[in-house]
Protein backbone atom coordinates (compact mmCIF):
# COMPACT_ATOMS: atom_id res chain seq x y z
CA UNK A 1 0.00 0.00 0.00
CA UNK A 2 1.43 3.30 -1.10
CA UNK A 3 0.49 6.17 1.21
CA UNK A 4 0.51 9.81 0.96
CA UNK A 5 -0.46 13.20 2.68
CA UNK A 6 -2.51 15.50 0.15
CA UNK A 7 -1.39 19.02 1.73
CA UNK A 8 -4.76 20.97 1.80
CA UNK A 9 -7.01 22.52 3.75
CA UNK A 10 -9.64 22.94 1.22
CA UNK A 11 -12.47 20.37 2.01
CA UNK A 12 -13.77 20.48 -1.82
CA UNK A 13 -10.79 19.61 -3.43
CA UNK A 14 -10.39 16.96 -0.16
CA UNK A 15 -13.97 15.66 -0.98
CA UNK A 16 -13.51 15.94 -4.28
CA UNK A 17 -10.55 13.45 -4.91
CA UNK A 18 -11.85 10.78 -2.28
CA UNK A 19 -14.80 10.56 -4.28
CA UNK A 20 -12.87 9.86 -7.22
CA UNK A 21 -10.51 6.92 -5.44
CA UNK A 22 -13.87 5.53 -3.97
CA UNK A 23 -15.54 5.42 -7.93
CA UNK A 24 -12.29 3.57 -8.96
CA UNK A 25 -11.04 2.19 -6.04
CA UNK A 26 -11.08 -1.59 -8.02
CA UNK A 27 -8.13 0.27 -9.95
CA UNK A 28 -6.34 2.64 -7.14
CA UNK A 29 -6.39 0.03 -4.53
CA UNK A 30 -2.71 0.06 -4.07
CA UNK A 31 -3.05 4.05 -3.37
CA UNK A 32 -4.07 5.45 0.09
CA UNK A 33 -3.95 8.98 0.86
CA UNK A 34 -4.69 11.05 4.41
CA UNK A 35 -5.54 14.53 4.92
CA UNK A 36 -3.66 16.75 7.53
CA UNK A 37 -6.57 16.46 9.75
CA UNK A 38 -5.49 12.65 10.64
CA UNK A 39 -2.08 14.06 12.08
CA UNK A 40 -3.31 17.02 13.58
CA UNK A 41 -1.12 19.30 11.28
CA UNK A 42 -2.26 22.72 11.75
CA UNK A 43 0.78 25.13 10.58
CA UNK A 44 0.13 27.79 7.87
CA UNK A 45 0.63 26.41 4.39
CA UNK A 46 2.99 28.77 2.36
CA UNK A 47 1.37 30.11 -0.84
CA UNK A 48 3.47 33.21 -2.20
CA UNK A 49 4.93 32.11 -5.73
CA UNK A 50 4.51 33.52 -8.63
CA UNK A 51 3.47 30.59 -10.45
CA UNK A 52 0.73 26.90 -10.05
CA UNK A 53 3.54 25.06 -10.13
CA UNK A 54 5.90 27.10 -7.62
CA UNK A 55 2.91 27.34 -5.27
CA UNK A 56 2.34 23.81 -5.39
CA UNK A 57 5.82 22.87 -4.92
CA UNK A 58 6.05 25.50 -1.79
CA UNK A 59 3.23 23.57 -0.19
CA UNK A 60 4.84 20.03 -0.73
CA UNK A 61 8.32 20.96 0.35
CA UNK A 62 7.20 22.86 3.57
CA UNK A 63 5.17 19.94 4.67
CA UNK A 64 7.77 17.69 4.08
CA UNK A 65 10.59 20.04 5.73
CA UNK A 66 8.20 19.32 8.42
CA UNK A 67 7.08 15.85 8.48
CA UNK A 68 9.58 13.89 6.56
CA UNK A 69 6.33 11.76 5.09
CA UNK A 70 5.55 11.41 1.65
CA UNK A 71 2.71 13.62 0.30
CA UNK A 72 1.37 15.63 -2.72
CA UNK A 73 0.00 19.17 -2.90
CA UNK A 74 -2.05 20.93 -6.03
CA UNK A 75 -2.41 24.38 -7.04
CA UNK A 76 -5.01 25.44 -9.17
CA UNK A 77 -6.90 28.90 -10.67
CA UNK A 78 -9.07 29.77 -13.28
CA UNK A 79 -7.37 31.78 -16.84
CA UNK A 80 -10.14 34.25 -18.90
CA UNK A 81 -8.50 35.33 -22.16
CA UNK A 82 -9.66 38.21 -22.43
CA UNK A 83 -8.40 39.75 -18.62
CA UNK A 84 -4.94 38.25 -20.00
CA UNK A 85 -4.83 35.36 -17.86
CA UNK A 86 -6.29 36.75 -14.65
CA UNK A 87 -7.32 35.76 -11.73
CA UNK A 88 -4.66 33.13 -12.10
CA UNK A 89 -2.85 32.12 -9.28
CA UNK A 90 -4.89 34.92 -7.38
CA UNK A 91 -7.96 32.78 -8.01
CA UNK A 92 -8.91 32.02 -4.36
CA UNK A 93 -7.55 36.03 -3.16
CA UNK A 94 -9.28 37.58 -6.38
CA UNK A 95 -11.50 40.19 -4.67
CA UNK A 96 -10.98 42.26 -1.84
CA UNK A 97 -12.91 40.01 0.38
CA UNK A 98 -11.55 36.62 -0.80
CA UNK A 99 -14.52 34.75 -0.37
CA UNK A 100 -16.28 33.21 -3.39
CA UNK A 101 -19.44 35.38 -4.23
CA UNK A 102 -17.55 38.73 -4.30
CA UNK A 103 -14.46 36.52 -6.64
CA UNK A 104 -16.95 35.75 -9.62
CA UNK A 105 -18.64 39.64 -9.10
CA UNK A 106 -15.32 41.27 -9.68
CA UNK A 107 -14.81 38.90 -12.42
CA UNK A 108 -17.90 39.68 -14.58
CA UNK A 109 -17.61 43.29 -13.60
CA UNK A 110 -14.55 43.05 -15.47
CA UNK A 111 -15.53 41.12 -18.29
CA UNK A 112 -18.81 43.19 -19.20
CA UNK A 113 -17.13 44.79 -21.97
CA UNK A 114 -15.55 42.19 -23.53
CA UNK A 115 -17.13 39.82 -25.95
CA UNK A 116 -14.50 37.03 -25.40
CA UNK A 117 -15.49 34.44 -22.51
CA UNK A 118 -13.12 31.78 -23.52
CA UNK A 119 -11.33 30.59 -19.88
CA UNK A 120 -9.52 27.56 -18.89
CA UNK A 121 -9.07 25.71 -15.40
CA UNK A 122 -5.42 25.00 -14.58
CA UNK A 123 -3.79 22.66 -12.04
CA UNK A 124 -0.98 21.03 -11.26
CA UNK A 125 0.14 18.77 -8.51
CA UNK A 126 3.21 17.95 -6.86
CA UNK A 127 4.29 14.93 -5.65
CA UNK A 128 7.30 14.88 -2.96
CA UNK A 129 8.52 10.88 -2.21
CA UNK A 130 11.82 12.01 -0.08
CA UNK A 131 14.40 14.64 -0.40
CA UNK A 132 15.42 13.75 -4.14
CA UNK A 133 12.09 13.06 -5.80
CA UNK A 134 9.78 15.64 -6.72
CA UNK A 135 7.66 15.43 -9.62
CA UNK A 136 4.93 16.92 -11.37
CA UNK A 137 1.89 16.44 -13.11
CA UNK A 138 -0.98 19.15 -14.77
CA UNK A 139 -4.76 19.23 -15.86
CA UNK A 140 -6.08 21.59 -18.01
CA UNK A 141 -10.61 22.41 -18.66
CA UNK A 142 -11.29 24.44 -21.09
CA UNK A 143 -14.41 26.49 -21.16
CA UNK A 144 -16.28 29.95 -20.86
CA UNK A 145 -17.36 32.40 -18.49
CA UNK A 146 -21.13 32.35 -18.24
CA UNK A 147 -22.83 35.86 -18.40
CA UNK A 148 -24.79 34.81 -14.85
CA UNK A 149 -24.52 32.64 -11.66
CA UNK A 150 -25.81 29.22 -10.74
CA UNK A 151 -25.87 28.43 -7.42
CA UNK A 152 -25.94 24.81 -6.86
CA UNK A 153 -23.18 22.70 -5.77
CA UNK A 154 -19.47 23.32 -6.33
CA UNK A 155 -16.86 25.80 -5.03
CA UNK A 156 -14.98 28.48 -6.53
CA UNK A 157 -15.46 29.46 -9.80
CA UNK A 158 -18.14 26.37 -10.78
CA UNK A 159 -21.00 28.63 -10.37
CA UNK A 160 -20.20 30.69 -13.79
CA UNK A 161 -17.58 27.70 -15.81
CA UNK A 162 -19.57 26.52 -18.60
CA UNK A 163 -16.97 23.61 -19.51
CA UNK A 164 -16.28 22.86 -23.38
CA UNK A 165 -19.13 21.22 -25.49
CA UNK A 166 -21.16 21.53 -22.02
CA UNK A 167 -24.46 23.84 -21.72
CA UNK A 168 -24.59 23.96 -18.33
CA UNK A 169 -21.68 25.40 -15.56
CA UNK A 170 -19.61 23.03 -13.33
CA UNK A 171 -22.16 23.54 -10.22
CA UNK A 172 -25.02 22.35 -12.11
CA UNK A 173 -23.51 18.43 -13.01
CA UNK A 174 -22.53 15.76 -10.39
CA UNK A 175 -19.14 15.51 -8.80
CA UNK A 176 -19.30 12.09 -10.88
CA UNK A 177 -20.07 13.91 -13.93
CA UNK A 178 -17.47 16.69 -12.94
CA UNK A 179 -14.69 14.42 -12.25
CA UNK A 180 -14.77 12.45 -15.86
CA UNK A 181 -13.69 16.30 -17.07
CA UNK A 182 -11.98 18.18 -14.24
CA UNK A 183 -8.60 19.71 -14.83
CA UNK A 184 -7.78 18.45 -11.13
CA UNK A 185 -8.94 15.14 -11.45
CA UNK A 186 -6.73 15.10 -14.89
CA UNK A 187 -3.96 16.33 -12.90
CA UNK A 188 -4.37 13.83 -10.35
CA UNK A 189 -4.81 10.52 -12.84
CA UNK A 190 -1.38 11.27 -14.49
CA UNK A 191 0.38 10.94 -10.26
CA UNK A 192 -2.00 8.57 -9.15
CA UNK A 193 -0.66 5.74 -12.71
CA UNK A 194 2.74 7.34 -11.93
CA UNK A 195 3.06 6.05 -8.51
CA UNK A 196 1.15 2.80 -9.34
CA UNK A 197 4.10 1.88 -11.86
Amino acid sequence: MKKFFFVTKNIFKEQEIKKFILSKKNQYKNFRFFSLKEINFTDSIPEYGNSFIENAFLKAEFFFKKTNLPCFSEDSGLKVECLNGEPGIYSSRYSTNNNNIDNIKKLLSNMVKNRSRKAEFFCVFCLKINKKETYFFEGKLSGKISEKISFKKGFGYDPIFIPENHNHTLSEISINKKNQISHRIKAFKKLIQFVNK
